[in-house]
């Protein structure tokens, strides 16, 4: 065997080992999955590819233009042929995110070859199946964007060893492909404009060759994305980042600088302590390569294809964890460019910009964990080891008070969020193998590894124990039966309260059968295309404003086994499968130290299911609004309560603390609440409305709270 085939034949083997295995598991990670998940942006993406397949470039319902071009025109093939679209777009992504694992591992073997091959298609595979795997159920560009920045991940790394022209013309058109696949890749260039620039200085290139490198990565890069607008005829925008995206950046900079507050702050250590307590020492090492690659690569002795790919990297996180957290500031803030009643600054909603650099950071530390361990002293590592310690404390200390978090805002850290157990078992699996690589170097990789490898299992289990059972609701079954009786030239409209999850559901399955579609409200146009529609769904409990005679509601049972138009039912409650109704069973009293107001509610069933906190896959507790005078919502997630098992035409009590510091002077409105679905006034129900609640004007009461007529609510004993 030649020289070549023996350094490069077991790579190949190796690669295509790994597409091999990752393709299998993540085909089983998606198999069970049912409808979508994500609501609005699966429906968005899939109805502005239907739109492209039919030829159309008009604006699909409630929806707007975006700049991923790429990504529209690629999947609006899964419309062709018969199937479901979803299925067979969960299968293209996963042959995207397994062959994205098949580069891994040449960019692990670049970035560290004294690394073993099983190694790096362990971590490669533990990648695929674990982040990509994730976003390979959603209609959405992640999972096929991630796995095209897998391959602009190579490129750097194969730059940082040979900067060759065509390895930056290479860069450049990889990099044009993401950022028209997702226009999120644009803000990648200056990271990899950084490591270019860099390298080049430091490995003492002729100045003008680093200079002519650094404009052929731009220009390239740029023409790629104008290229490609043109020949999928992207006639409405040839920005590379796209209108929408475009605008929403806009809107952003010109009030920056109001966004950067305390919530800003809180946000930024919330994700920070995230990555810190799930990926630990790895990720660490990655940032002190980058600070080496900053300040001495040179003298420091580690090799350019090391450094530079963990400068790019980090600067990738950084840079995204940044964004993701002036995005959610911006949106919890009534009159900005992205204002959304449903963010809270409790919602971590930024993990999917930041996690795939995160992840791909902690596999480089852990290749090069060895590397840098065994050249500090005992007395370093004994140091870093404290300092590790109290950083997880600090991350730990952060992370406190964040609730339960959606499933679909991560795909690395739902695990952390979704029961207590979760965080334990991160932060022992962090300081345990921090322990013992410090103590023992030369198995750092191995044992880093390893406890990477049994969170994301941790984590892929917990995941799937939510979306696995993720069946469809009476409107995603209705909308498809009407799509299967209906034929091209079928005329649907969809009567709801907003846009909320059964109206997207809905809408999602009739993309997928020709059929013209509105989305209606309560100032329905009355029509689609000018005539009296076929079908009219009626959901969220909502009236018909247009009295259409042939409409279904959902929630009637009778009418989802039917294939053709039903009659109304009577009642809001009589429609829907979750409906309630609260009163007060007790007085509000405060607790002994004062710190809560007790709550004590009857809470009645008079929907079709059975409802509480042990509902699966997603509970439904009783939570509470603080809403101000005029009615605005100040904390979406004030409190949230226990609520035993209500079978329908049940009472029970169940008893909510509001927090006295948060409730003093405004008004709260308790409702029950699906986790992760929406709250019961969405379907009917109409919330309990308690407060406000006030300090007691006597000075002579000390700090007691007082009711609405000044009255001083009674203090119950501690056992309560």
């Amino acid at each position: 065997m030649s020289a070549q085939n023996s350094r490069f034949g077991p790579v190949k083997i190796w690669s295509t080992l790994a597409i091999l295995i990752s393709l299998v598991l993540i085909l089983l990670r998606i198999s069970p999955l049912g409808g979508p998940f994500i609501f609005s942006d699966e429906y968005l993406y899939a109805a502005w590819a239907s739109a492209l397949y039919h030829g159309s470039h008009s604006v699909p319902p409630l929806d707007v233009a975006l700049g991923n071009w790429l990504y529209l025109r690629v999947y609006s093939s899964v419309f062709i042929g018969a199937g479901s679209f979803l299925v067979k777009a969960r299968v293209l992504n996963a042959i995207f995110s397994a062959l994205a694992a098949g580069v891994l591992v040449r960019a692990f073997r670049t970035v560290e070859p004294a690394c073993k091959q099983p190694l790096a298609t362990v971590l490669a595979i533990g990648f695929a199946v674990a982040l990509l795997g994730t976003y390979a159920g959603y209609f959405i560009p992640e999972a096929s964007y991630f796995a095209v920045t897998c391959v602009w991940f190579f490129c750097a790394t194969c730059y940082a060893r040979n900067r060759r022209l065509s390895l930056a013309i290479a860069a450049g058109i990889v990099g044009g492909i993401a950022t028209m696949t997702k226009g999120h890749a644009i803000l990648l260039l200056p990271a990899m404009l950084l490591t270019f620039v860099l390298s080049g200085v430091y490995s003492r290139d002729d100045w003008r060759k680093t200079i002519l490198n650094a404009i052929i990565l731009i220009a390239v890069w740029l023409l790629c994305c104008f290229i490609i607008s043109l020949l999928f005829r992207n006639d409405s925008d040839l920005s590379p980042v796209g209108g929408f995206y475009g605008m929403l950046a806009s809107g952003i900079m010109k009030d920056v600088g109001v966004y950067l507050n305390s919530a800003f702050v809180k946000l930024v250590l919330s994700y920070a302590a995230t990555l810190v307590v799930i990926l630990g020492l790895p990720l660490l090492i990655c940032y002190w390569l980058a600070m080496v690659a900053l300040f001495r690569p040179k003298s420091s002795g580690y090799r350019m294809e090391l450094l530079f790919p963990a400068l790019m990297l980090c600067c990738a996180i950084t840079g995204f964890l940044l964004m993701a957290s002036v995005f959610t500031v911006v949106a919890v803030t009534p009159g900005s460019v992205t204002y959304d009643v449903y963010h809270n600054l409790g919602r971590l909603d930024g993990g999917r910009y930041y996690e795939f650099f995160a992840l791909l950071a902690a596999c480089v530390g852990i290749m090069a964990s060895r590397t840098v361990l065994e050249r500090w002293s005992r007395q370093a590592r004994l140091i870093v080891f404290v300092l590790f310690c109290v950083l997880l404390a600090a991350s730990w200390w952060v992370l406190r008070r964040v609730g339960s978090q959606y499933p679909n805002d991560f795909a690395i850290a739902y695990g952390l969020f979704a029961s207590p157990i979760g965080r334990y078992c991160a932060l022992f699996l962090s300081a345990v193998s921090a322990l013992l690589v410090l103590l023992l170097p030369k198995r750092a990789p191995a044992v880093l590894a390893c406890a990477l490898l049994a969170w994301l299992t941790f984590n892929v289990v917990r995941t799937e124990q939510l979306r696995w059972p993720n069946q469809e609701s009476a409107s995603g079954r209705v909308a498809a039966m009407v799509a299967e009786a209906g034929d091209s030239s079928t005329t649907v409209e969809i009567v709801g309260s907003g846009a909320t999850v059964p109206v997207y559901r809905a809408a999602f399955h009739l993309l997928e059968r020709h059929t013209g579609l509105a989305l209606g409200n309560a100032a329905s146009t009355c029509g689609v295309a000018g005539r009296t529609p076929d079908w009219v769904i009626v959901v969220d409990g909502a009236s018909d404003p247009c009295g259409y005679p042939n409409d279904i509601r959902i929630g009637d049972v009778s009418a989802s086994r039917r294939v053709g138009p039903s009659t109304a039912v009577s009642s809001p409650s009589s429609g829907v499968l979750y409906h309630a109704s609260l009163a007060l069973a007790e007085a509000p009293r405060v607790t002994a130290d004062g710190k809560n107001i007790v709550m004590i509610v009857a809470v009645t069933n008079n929907g079709h299911g059975t409802f509480g906190s042990a509902t699966a896959p997603n509970n439904v507790n009783l939570g509470a609004h603080s809403i101000d005078a005029s009615g605005d919502i100040v904390d979406n997630d004030l409190a949230r309560g226990h609520l035993p098992q209500i079978a329908p035409g049940a009472t029970v009590n169940a008893t909510i603390l509001l927090p006295v510091a948060s409730t003093l002077g405004v008004r709260v409105e308790l409702l029950p609440v699906q986790e992760n679905v929406a709250w019961f006034d969405q379907w009917g129900t109409k919330p309990l409305i308690v407060g406000p609640f006030k300090a007691c004007a006597n000075s002579g009461m000390g700090k007691k709270v007082c009711d609405t007529s000044g009255a001083p609510l009674p203090v119950i004993g501690k056992r309560l």
